[in-house]
């Protein structure tokens, strides 16, 4: 389910493979131009540490890792599972982990 409450596709902002600054949050991007699959670890509420795989994106059947930006917990996923995206597309938001012990 997208978090933005819209479209289940985000506009394409942010540094691929990296993280670009959102509201409260940094965003996983598109390594590549395929198809996003996200994966278990890509959950409302689960913590993950920077560099750990959150999905795949199907590029002519090579998967790119998705991997998190930042130690921190995962606020949801931006894309559906199974859509197309492009490169440095926004896909899961994350909460980073200083800001998340400080609440």
């Amino acid at each position: 389910m997208p978090v933005d409450g819209g479209s289940a596709v985000a506009s394409g902002t942010g540094v691929p493979g990296g993280g670009a600054s959102r509201a409260a949050g940094q965003i996983a991007t598109s390594p590549a131009v395929g198809v996003f699959q996200p994966g278990p670890r890509a959950v409302a509420g689960t913590r993950v540490r920077a560099g750990d795989p959150i999905g795949v994106v199907d590029m002519l059947g090579v998967p790119q890792e998705v991997v998190a930006p930042v130690d921190g917990i995962v606020i949801g996923v931006i894309v559906d599972g199974g859509t197309a995206v492009e490169y440095g597309q926004e896909l899961v938001q994350l909460q980073p982990a200083v800001a998340a012990e400080g609440r």
